[in-house]
């Protein structure tokens, strides 16, 4: 999901596919659902996306729309089955004079904070600067609808299961260092110190995963993407011990084709669902219909939807690597925004 920021921006209108009367607007990579023609291509808007906490100047106006104790913090909805991510902010109540900078955060000059979550303590740990690691890269899945353009009708492209658990990233330089941290985590630049209890290293140890780091790139700078399970709330997949399912492999700041994988790696990858042509009409409801999980083959729950990329990973325009997120429709109904990334 895109990194959490308060910004101003200019839109780019998309159609609703399930709406006549509803519009797709793209906010920086935000996407929300709007009344048909109440904005065009090129309005200038502030956003604000969930998890935002708003200061009592600007919440009031919105309180039937917040969320928390207070009713000051931002949520998402679906609209007809699309995601509406933030909410949009009058110019006129924040920047009548138009002196606020375009496309970049904003949220301390407006006095809004992002909302965290407690962090359970199994996942918590001690924390240090990650100062030793050259090439660091970072993941995020995007919104399909507003960057469905970027792939080429009939391009080959993979469709993984989407794993609701939460993003550890494990790292080895060439040199022998090893970290672990977590989306959050890497974003600021910390990893999280080893600890017995910490979930994120009993996946590495479960898993042997810097053994066979090692052992398989023994003189690279890597960094191992995955989903760690079990942590969100009734999403197990059929473990009961921390483990990992990887997406990601980079390898000296480059992305590994899934069909160059060593064996050892593939063994943990998250489910392949489909592979071939891209066609926006077949892919799109397939992902919105999926309906169970497949990692455990015993379908133990929902299935939270499926990540599209390209066979030949590349960037998108704007420059992250291009997997854009699927949410099925059983999981939209019950998609928790308390949930750890």
């Amino acid at each position: 999901m895109a990194e959490f920021q308060v910004i101003k921006a200019k839109v780019k209108v998309f159609p609703h596919p399930n709406a006549d009367k509803l519009e797709l607007l793209k906010i920086g990579a935000f996407q929300a659902v709007v009344q048909k023609g109440a904005y065009r291509d090129g309005d200038a808007v502030v956003f604000a996306p969930e998890k935002a906490v708003l200061p009592d100047s600007l919440a009031e106006d919105y309180r039937k729309y917040l969320k928390g104790t207070q009713q000051d913090r931002v949520g998402t909805i679906r609209l007809r089955g699309e995601l509406s991510m933030g909410v949009i902010i009058p110019l006129a109540s924040v920047d009548r004079d138009d002196k606020l900078p375009y496309n970049e955060d904003i949220s301390e000059k407006l006095g809004i904070i992002k909302y965290e979550p407690p962090i359970p303590q199994d996942l918590a740990g001690k924390i240090a600067p990650m100062i030793d690691f050259p090439l660091l890269t970072h993941h995020d899945v995007e919104q399909f609808r507003i960057y469905a353009d970027e792939f080429i009708p009939g391009e080959p492209v993979y469709i993984w299961e989407k794993i609701h658990g939460s993003q550890v990233t494990y790292l080895r330089t060439k040199d022998g260092e090893i970290a672990v941290t977590s989306k959050g985590m890497l974003k600021r630049g910390f990893k999280i110190e080893e600890g017995i209890n910490n979930k994120y290293w009993k996946a590495a140890r479960n898993l042997g995963i810097f053994e066979l780091l090692e052992a398989l790139f023994c003189d690279r700078d890597v960094q191992l993407f995955g989903e760690l399970v079990p942590v969100q709330k009734g999403y197990n997949y059929g473990f009961t011990q921390p483990h990992a399912l990887f997406f990601k492999l980079v390898i000296d700041g480059c992305i590994i084709p899934y069909e160059q994988l060593p064996e050892a790696i593939r063994t943990n990858w998250v489910p392949l669902l489909y592979k071939g042509a891209f066609n926006i009409d077949k892919i799109v409801p397939f992902c919105e219909n999926l309906k169970h999980e497949t990692v455990s083959s015993r379908q133990l729950h929902i299935a939270e939807g499926g990540v599209i990329i390209p066979v030949v990973p590349r960037c998108s325009k704007e420059g992250f690597d291009l997997q854009l997120k699927v949410i099925s429709k059983a999981y939209a109904k019950v998609e928790d925004e308390e949930a750890i990334s």
